[in-house]
This record gives structure tokens, C-alpha cells and sequence, in this order.
């Protein structure tokens, strides 16, 4: 199970959180404001929280500093 407030509180170093949660059964969904960092800073907390209970990144987009992350528990 994805640790919300502990993964939280790590992007909150790069941006503003705007969603971050489970999405539906089989996705977590990440959107956020104002990020300063890279894709590859993003990948790095995202494999540390997310990706043990959804390991397939189906959908990323970083335009003009805001970030938007699906994770899929299964391949569609």
C-alpha cells in the first residue's frame, strides 16, 4: 500500500500537490503545480512509493512546471 502522506511529503520539496491517490482500482494518479525538478527526480520518489504496488508508468506529462503521473497495477 502506497504511503500517501509520506509520498506527499516528499514531492512537496519540488512543487504544490494538487492529487495524489489512488485514482481507481487499478491506478495512482499524481498531479502537481510548480514543479522544479526533472522527470528523473520524479522517477526516483516514484519508485520508492508507488511503484512496489503500481509498477507500470502508463502516462507522464511535464508542461510549464506541471507534472501529471499514472501508475497502473496491471498493463491495459
Amino acid at each position: 500500500m502506497v504511503d500517501r502522506q509520506a509520498l506527499i511529503e516528499e514531492l512537496e520539496q519540488y512543487g504544490n500537490v494538487v492529487f495524489c491517490d489512488q485514482n481507481n482500482e487499478i491506478s495512482y494518479l499524481v498531479v502537481m503545480s510548480d514543479w522544479t525538478s526533472d522527470q528523473a527526480t520524479f522517477e526516483a520518489i516514484a519508485n520508492i512509493y508507488i511503484v512496489s504496488d503500481f509498477p507500470y508508468l502508463s502516462n507522464f506529462t511535464l508542461v510549464n512546471g506541471v507534472l501529471k503521473a499514472q501508475y497502473n497495477s496491471e498493463t491495459l
